[in-house]
C-alpha cells in the first residue's frame, strides 16, 4: 500500500537480477514471482511486470489507465487471475491472455461494453467474470465456451438483450444479475445453469422466470427475492433444491403449489413477506427450512397443512404473521421455531417432539392456558422466549429439559413464581425476567 512506481521497479529489478547467491535461490526454488497483490496502490502506469506472474491483484488502485492495464497484459503473459476494482479511469482497456481465467472488473466506474466483449473474445479459457456494479454497462457482449461464473450485479443500465446473449456460454453454472432495475424479459436459455440470482429485479416478469426454468434442468438454487412484478410464475425444476421470493408481495397461492408440486427435491424454501398468500398449499416430502415470516395473510389452516406435508421440516419461521390466533403446528422433525411478533397468536397448539427452540417473542394476547401445552406437546425443548407477551400472568411451565427461559417484559416477576418456576424447571440454567 502506497508504494510508489520507482519503488516497485526497484522491488522487481532486485528480484530479477539475483545478483546475491540467497536471492538466486530464492528465485529458483520458486520459480520467480508469481503472484503480486498492490491493493489501494497510486499507480497510473504500469510498472513491467514478469513473464511467470500468474496472479495479479490491483484492487483500489483508482489511478490506472487502459494504457497501463494494456502494458501489464503484453508483458506477463501466463496471467491467469487478475483483479483491478474500484478503478475510476480503465474505460476500454485491453485484457488478453491464453492463460487469463478469472477477471474481476467490479467497481470499475468508467467500464464500457466494448471492452466486456472484447475480453471475452481474448481470454479463451475465462471461467469467472465478476463485472459488479460497474454502472456503464447496458449490453455488454458476455459469451465464452469455458465461462462458468458470471456476476453483473448492480449494474442499473443492464438490458434484457445482455442477459439474453449469454445463452451462448454453454458452461455457465452461475449468474447473479442482482438489483439490474432495467431487466423485464431475458431469455435465459442456459442448460448447465446450477444458480441464478436475480434479487432486486422489480421489473422481472413471469414470462422469463417461467422460461428460465423449462429451460434450465439443472437448476438447483434460485433467489428472487423482492421481484415485485411477479404474480404466477411457473418455477419448477427436478434438481431445485432452494427457492428465495421474499418480499414478491404480489405472489399468488396457485404459483406456490404448483411450484412445491413441480419441484421434488426442495429443501429450503423462503417465502418472507409474500403478502398475498393465504391459503398456499406448501408441501414437500424434502423441505426441511421454511420462511414465511411477515406473510401477514397467512391463516391457522393453511400452517396446519403444511405442517403436515412437510414431514422433515426442521425449521419453522412464521414471525410477523399478524392473522395467526391458533395454528395447529404438529412435526415429528421440527427443531426451531420462530412465532415472534404475531399479533393475534393467543394459543398455538404446538406438538413437537424433536422441538429444541421456540420463540414466541412479543404476542401481545399471548395466553397462559396455551404455555402447558407448549410444554407437554414439546419435550425436548431447551430454549424458550416469551419476552414481551404482554397478556402473560401466572403461565404454567414446567419442563424437565428446559434450560434458558425469558420472559422479560412480562408481568410475572414475583418471588413465589420464580421458585414455582425452579421447581418446576429442574435444568433452568438461564432466565431473564
Amino acid at each position: 500500500e502506497g508504494l510508489s512506481e520507482e519503488g516497485l521497479q526497484r522491488l522487481l529489478l532486485t528480484f530479477a537480477e539475483a545478483t546475491a547467491e540467497r536471492k538466486a535461490s530464492e528465485l529458483v526454488a520458486n520459480g520467480g514471482l508469481a503472484r503480486l497483490k498492490l491493493s489501494m496502490g497510486a499507480f497510473t502506469a504500469a510498472p513491467i511486470f514478469g513473464y511467470t506472474l500468474t496472479d495479479v491483484d490491483l484492487g483500489g488502485c483508482a489511478l490506472l489507465n487502459d494504457e497501463a492495464i494494456g502494458a501489464l497484459c503484453d508483458a506477463s503473459p501466463r496471467l491467469a487471475k487478475f483483479k483491478l476494482t474500484a478503478n475510476q479511469c480503465v474505460h476500454a482497456p485491453v485484457i488478453r491472455g491464453d492463460f487469463m481465467r478469472e477477471v474481476n472488473l467490479s467497481l470499475c466506474a468508467e467500464l464500457c461494453d466494448s471492452a466486456v466483449a472484447a475480453l471475452c473474445l481474448a481470454c479463451p479459457q475465462l471461467v469467472e467474470l465478476q463485472l459488479w456494479r460497474c454502472p456503464q454497462l447496458a449490453n455488454p457482449s458476455i459469451t465464452g465456451q469455458e465461462l462458468r461464473i458470471v456476476n453483473l450485479s448492480d449494474c442499473p443500465e443492464l438490458c434484457d438483450d445482455a442477459i439474453s446473449r449469454m445463452s451462448e456460454c454453454p458452461s455457465l453454472r452461475v449468474l447473479t444479475a442482482a438489483n439490474c432495475p432495467l431487466l423485464t424479459e431475458p431469455r435465459i436459455r442456459c442448460p448447465q445453469l446450477e444458480l441464478l440470482d436475480m434479487a432486486g429485479c422489480e421489473r422481472l416478469a413471469d414470462k422469463a422466470v417461467s422460461g428460465l426454468c423449462a429451460a434450465s434442468p439443472k437448476l438447483r438454487r434460485l433467489y428472487l427475492p423482492r421481484c415485485t412484478a411477479l404474480m404466477r410464475p411457473v418455477i419448477a425444476g427436478g434438481e431445485l433444491e432452494a427457492i428465495n421470493l421474499s418480499g414478491c408481495a404480489d405472489l399468488s397461492d396457485s404459483a406456490v403449489d404448483a411450484m412445491c408440486r413441480g419441484s421434488p427435491a426442495l429443501l429450503r424454501l423462503c417465502l418472507a413477506i409474500c403478502t398475498s398468500l393465504v391459503h398456499p398449499e406448501i408441501a414437500g416430502l424434502r423441505i426441511a427450512d421454511l420462511v414465511l415470516s411477515g406473510c401477514s395473510s397467512l391463516g391457522d389452516a393453511a400452517v396446519a397443512r403444511m405442517c403436515k406435508n412437510c414431514p422433515r421440516l426442521r425449521k419453522l419461521n412464521l414471525s410477523h404473521c399478524s392473522v395467526l390466533s391458533e395454528p395447529q403446528i404438529t412435526s415429528v422433525s421440527l427443531r426451531r421455531l420462530l412465532l415472534a411478533h404475531c399479533a393475534q397468536l393467543r394459543h398455538p397448539v404446538i406438538r413437537a417432539p424433536a422441538l429444541t427452540d421456540a420463540s414466541l417473542t412479543s404476542c401481545p394476547l399471548l395466553v397462559d392456558e396455551s404455555l402447558a401445552g407448549v410444554c407437554r406437546g414439546c419435550p425436548s425443548l431447551h430454549k424458550l422466549s416469551l419476552a414481551w407477551c404482554t397478556s402473560l400472568r401466572a403461565p404454567r411451565i414446567t419442563h424437565r429439559q428446559l434450560t434458558s427461559l425469558s420472559l422479560q417484559g412480562c408481568q410475572v416477576a414475583d418471588d413465589a413464581f420464580t421458585s414455582c418456576l425452579h421447581r418446576e424447571c429442574p435444568a433452568l440454567r438461564k432466565m431473564k425476567i
